[in-house]
């Protein structure tokens, strides 16, 4: 569900995102969410079945026509179950699918005011799609303001609290 549409887990993973560098967005693709979160306490073993690849969380800034531009690449294979299909936190979004790829977002809002193409907004995402994961190549001449080496894996960011547990 979360490669065709917004999920539960997936605004959650984004905010998990959104909160670990005070970012204005949050993204998550929705094809690296491989797990639900079993019950109401995610254990660090839970979050690693979440996301099992061990993408690292990065911080850039982009301007809002990158935005635009990343949600109509992720968007663009939405009815073939493309795992590009963004989970945002800090964000909405207007999306329909019957239109044609490159014409499918309408409307954008970051922090609840129209997404204005010529700023710039910093978000929190994987390297993964940073580089261009899931056909996503928008925000590859972003800022990067704290980069893949180094940065925490995604199953890290999403519970810190937990990180001193063995897996």
């Amino acid at each position: 569900r979360q490669r065709q549409g917004e999920s539960e887990i997936g605004n959650a993973l984004a905010d998990a995102f959104r909160a670990h560098y005070g970012a204005d967005i949050g993204w998550v693709n929705g094809g690296g969410v491989r797990a639900d979160i079993p019950g109401p306490v995610m254990t660090l073993r839970d979050a690693y079945s979440v996301f099992p690849f061990d993408n690292k969380v990065m911080h850039a800034r982009v301007t809002g026509a990158a935005l635009r531009q990343g949600l109509e690449q992720a968007a663009a294979r939405v009815q073939d179950l493309g795992g590009g299909f963004p989970q945002v936190a800090g964000m909405a979004f207007e999306l329909d699918a019957t239109r044609p790829p490159g014409e499918r977002i309408g409307a954008i809002h970051v922090g609840g005011r129209a997404l204005d193409e010529a700023a710039t907004y910093s978000i929190a995402l994987t390297n993964y799609v940073f580089n261009g994961g899931d056909g996503v190549e928008a925000f590859l001449d972003g800022e990067v303001l704290a980069p893949a080496d180094g940065a925490p894996a995604d199953a890290e960011v999403t519970q810190p609290e937990l990180l001193h547990q063995a897996i």
